[in-house]
């Protein structure tokens, strides 16, 4: 139980996309179910909307990435625990699983032009490509895939994630940026197949506590330890 006795509601944010909806609604849940006054502000926008509200102490605290904390609001701080702390903030305990990007199209279309990894994607380049908007800014998506395997930006154009994934699913575009793992339909994935630095990093998702006053930070990392929010 987490006995703390708060006269304002936690404000727990979450991305426009379902695993942060669904981590942050967990999360919200194993509070309340410990006593704790908390309310879910969905899908607030991407990571610097969500990073951005809780510097401005909009909302509590909300589920975020390691490897998004290092490499989009840290600038490749690898101590991020350090750099969190310099801002007044802090992540709780991993959640028990790990995400990491990769590349995907539809199997069949795959198949039938003989696409078998980046390389090969790479090479077709009058493919249109519907990557989502972070990936497409974050340097070690988009902007390393060029560097490191030649793409151009002439068919490509950044989305939403739910966008992308229908424009996929209907024939759109012919790929985009996925979060392993994921079901959404049959595709051919791909992860990094060269050496890149720090490639499509494995990110442990945690929760990320703003710059207030410690009982939203403890509420946090409590929630963060719930069986709730772990794997089984």
């Amino acid at each position: 139980m987490i006995g703390l006795a708060l006269a304002v509601a936690l404000q727990v944010g979450s991305k426009q996309f379902t695993e942060s909806v669904i981590l942050a609604e967990i999360a919200v849940q194993a509070l309340r179910s410990a006593g704790v006054e908390a309310d879910h502000r969905r899908e607030l926008g991407g990571t610097r909307v969500l990073w951005e509200a809780l510097r401005a102490r909009q909302i509590d605290f909300y589920p975020e990435y390691t490897g998004t904390i290092v490499e989009e609001l840290l600038g490749g701080e690898r101590d991020f625990a350090s750099a969190l702390d310099r801002l007044g903030m802090r992540a709780g305990g991993g959640l028990g699983f790990e995400d990491t990007y990769a590349i995907g199209m539809r199997r069949l279309e795959a198949d039938r032009l003989g696409i078998r990894s980046l390389s090969d994607l790479a090479r077709h380049r009058q493919l249109e490509i519907g990557l989502t908007n972070e990936f497409v800014r974050r340097r070690d998506g988009w902007p390393r895939l060029r560097q490191v395997y030649g793409f151009s930006d002439a068919h490509v154009r950044g989305m939403q994630h739910e966008l992308a994934y229908r424009a996929l699913r209907s024939g759109g575009i012919a790929a985009t940026d996925l979060i392993r793992p994921t079901r959404r339909s049959r595709r051919a994935i791909w992860s990094c197949s060269k050496t890149i630095a720090a490639p499509f990093p494995a990110t442990t998702p945690c929760c990320c506590a703003g710059p207030t006053s410690p009982t939203p930070r403890r509420a946090c990392w409590r929630a963060s330890k719930a069986p709730s929010l772990r794997a089984r």
